[in-house]
């Protein structure tokens, strides 16, 4: 890659975590963005401190929301104490969808339409605005942007390693947004048909992998 577009790639990339950063600190104390917001915010936050308290499994029974948003709150809210960590660990995530989008780019057309492709997600006002807030689809930009990222590295270099990868990511977004499993059938079948069974087997590994935490918790 060549230095101009590794500085314009810099550049926006730091736009991208900049723009982020200022949504989260403008509505730090955002009525709809608190705790006891109410609806998925609260369920969410309120799941995630049960987790932070010790109850790891959230049993008995099954999950009433998608599990995967609730360990991301857990985690970064366990770490700092706050739900502001975990609006930056978003944003800082969201920067690296931006980069994800560079890369998908550019393994199908070139670095310049890849920059452009980067410039459009940094800027784009849906995903900061949805990267800073503390609700399920916050990180759906991020996932679905390295699943396909990882995809295409597989598919464009025959590395099932990145397949394994993009199976990986598929399998926790599905914890997400379980609708995202029927795309992923279709990838598979794809790849299957399109390049070898052998892939594909690489990448329904990869998902399984994604799935088998919540799998093994309902067991």
């Amino acid at each position: 890659m060549e230095k101009s577009h590794r500085v314009s790639l810099s550049l926006i990339l730091a736009a991208a975590f900049g723009l982020r950063l200022f949504f989260v600190w403008q509505t730090l104390t955002h009525p709809l963005l608190q705790a006891d917001a109410g609806l998925d915010t609260s369920a969410y936050v309120a799941l995630a401190d049960r987790v932070i308290g010790g109850d790891w499994g959230l049993g008995p029974g099954l999950y009433y929301v998608s599990p995967f948003y609730i360990y991301v709150i857990a985690l970064f809210k366990g770490l700092a104490g706050s739900l502001t960590a975990v609006r930056v660990a978003q944003a800082t995530f969201g920067t690296f969808g931006v980069f994800a989008v560079f890369v998908t780019t550019r393994e199908w057309f070139n670095a310049r339409a890849a920059v452009v492709a980067a410039a459009f997600a940094a800027l784009c006002g849906t995903f900061v605005f949805t990267d800073g807030l503390v609700i399920q689809s916050s990180v759906d930009m991020g996932l679905t942007a390295c699943a396909l990222a990882a995809l295409t590295l597989g598919v464009r270099r025959a590395s099932t390693r990145w397949l394994l990868i993009a199976g990986l990511v598929f399998g926790l977004q599905t914890l997400n947004r379980p609708n995202v499993l029927a795309a992923a059938l279709v990838v598979l079948a794809l790849v299957a048909l399109r390049r070898t069974p052998r892939m594909a087997t690489w990448m329904l590994c990869g998902v399984l992998l994604g799935l088998a935490p919540a799998t093994l918790r309902n067991l």
